[in-house]
C-alpha cells in the first residue's frame, strides 16, 4: 500500500489544492487585462459554471482559460478524487456534489468502506468482551468520522490561508505603490478592500467550524481512553477542552491534554491492570510541534491586529499586512501538523483498542 493508498483525503486535498492553483494562474474572466486576484480565485468556487461550459456547443476551448487550460485545470481535479473514490469503494454519484458551490467539503467526510468493515468487526467484538470479573462494559467510540470531519475543514482552511497570503502580497504591493506617491483608482482601492473583508470572513468562518469540530474530537478522544484501560488520567474529558478557555492556563494545559491523549493511547504500550504504563511514555515531538505552531500563529496574529488599530499611517497598514501574511503562512504549516496528529492518534485509539478487545476476551476465556 502506497501513500496515496493510505491517506486518501490527503490525495483528494492534493487536487483541490492544485485545481485552485492551477485555475488561479490560468483562470482570465473578462475583467480586463490584469484580472485581481479575486477575480482569479472567487470563480472557482463555483466549479459547475467551470465543468458545464465544456458541455456548452458554443463553448470554445480559451473562452474562460487561456491555451486550452481547461482540461489540465479540470483533470487536476477530477482524476485524483475519482482515484480517491475508488479506493474508498465509493460511487461515482458522489462527484455531483461538484455543481453545488463548497460541495466538495463532504468528500473529505466519506468514510472508507473498507474502514467501516473493520470497524463494524471490532465493535461487534466489544459487545461480547464484557468483562465477567469486573462487569465493566467497554463504551469506546470511534473518532474516525469526526476525524475525517477535522481533516476537510482543515485542509479547506489551509487553502484558504494560502489565498490568504497571495492576497495579502497583492495589498501590500498597492500600499507601497501609494506610499511611493503612485496614485491608485478608486476601483482598485475597492476591489481590494472588497477581497481582504471576503477572505478574512472566510478565514473566521471557517476557523470557527475548524476549532469546534477539533475541540469535539478532544473530548471524544480523551473520553476513550478510559476504554483503552488507561487509569491515573490527569484530566478529565470535560475538561479536557475546557482548559483551551482558561486564561493564562490555556497557554500550556491544551498541551498537556493531547499529550496525555497521546501517550494513553499509544498501542505500543501494554494495557496491564494498573493501567499507569503509558506515563513512563515520553511525549511525542509532533504534539509540541502542534502547540508551538499554535502559540507562534496567535502571538504573531495579535501583533497584526494591534497594528492595524493602533496605526494611522499607511506604513502601519503596510507593516499589518506583511505580519498577517507571516501568519497565514505559519497557520498553514501547523494545519499540517495538526491533521498528522490526529490522524496519528485517531489510528493509534484504533489498533490499541482492538488490541484490548483481544485481551479481554482471553481473560473472560
Amino acid at each position: 500500500m502506497n501513500w496515496f493508498q493510505k491517506h486518501l483525503n490527503w490525495t483528494m486535498g492534493i487536487g483541490i489544492l492544485a485545481y485552485f492553483v492551477l485555475g488561479s494562474v490560468f483562470l482570465s474572466p473578462h475583467y480586463g487585462t490584469s484580472p485581481s486576484i479575486l477575480d482569479r480565485v472567487i470563480p472557482l468556487f463555483w466549479i459547475p459554471v467551470v465543468f458545464l461550459l465544456t458541455w456548452v456547443p458554443t463553448y470554445q476551448p480559451g473562452d474562460m482559460f487561456p491555451n486550452g487550460s481547461d482540461v489540465l485545470i479540470l483533470f487536476s481535479l477530477l482524476v485524483p478524487v475519482i482515484w480517491a473514490f475508488r479506493q474508498k469503494k465509493r460511487s461515482w454519484r458522489w462527484l455531483l456534489l461538484v455543481f453545488i458551490p463548497l460541495g466538495p467539503i463532504v468528500w473529505f467526510w466519506l468514510k472508507n468502506k473498507r474502514d467501516r468493515i473493520i470497524e463494524g468487526t471490532i465493535r461487534r467484538r466489544a459487545k461480547m468482551s464484557v468483562s465477567a470479573g469486573s462487569g465493566i462494559q467497554n463504551q469506546f467510540r470511534s473518532v474516525s468520522r469526526v476525524a475525517n470531519y477535522v481533516y476537510g475543514v482543515f485542509i479547506l482552511l489551509a487553502i484558504l490561508n494560502v489565498i490568504a497570503v497571495i492576497s495579502g502580497y497583492f495589498q501590500a504591493e498597492l500600499l507601497n505603490r501609494v506610499i511611493t506617491g503612485e496614485t491608485i483608482t478608486l476601483a482598485e482601492a475597492t476591489s481590494n478592500d472588497n477581497r481582504q473583508a471576503l477572505i478574512g470572513f472566510g478565514q473566521t468562518a471557517f476557523t470557527i467550524a475548524a476549532a469546534v469540530l477539533f475541540l469535539i474530537w478532544i473530548h471524544r478522544a480523551h473520553k476513550n481512553l478510559t476504554s483503552l484501560h488507561a487509569t491515573d488520567l490527569r484530566f478529565t474529558p470535560g475538561w479536557a477542552v475546557g482548559w483551551f478557555f482558561v486564561p493564562i492556563m490555556s497557554l500550556f494545559r491544551p498541551y498537556q491534554v493531547a499529550s496525555e491523549i497521546h501517550k494513553a493511547s499509544d498501542p505500543n504500550v501494554d494495557a496491564p491492570i494498573d493501567g499507569t504504563s503509558w506515563k513512563t511514555v515520553a511525549t511525542s515531538p509532533i504534539v509540541g510541534w502542534w502547540w508551538a505552531f499554535f502559540l507562534i500563529s496567535n502571538f504573531i496574529g495579535q501583533i497584526g491586529a494591534r497594528s492595524i488599530f493602533s496605526g494611522e499611517e499607511l506604513s502601519d497598514l503596510l507593516t499589518s499586512t506583511n505580519v498577517y501574511m507571516v501568519s497565514d503562512a505559519i497557520d498553514i504549516v501547523g494545519i499540517i501538523i495538526t491533521i498528522l496528529m490526529v490522524q496519528r492518534i485517531s489510528q493509534y485509539q484504533e489498533a490499541k483498542y482492538s488490541l484490548v478487545v483481544v485481551k479481554s476476551r482471553e481473560s473472560v476465556a
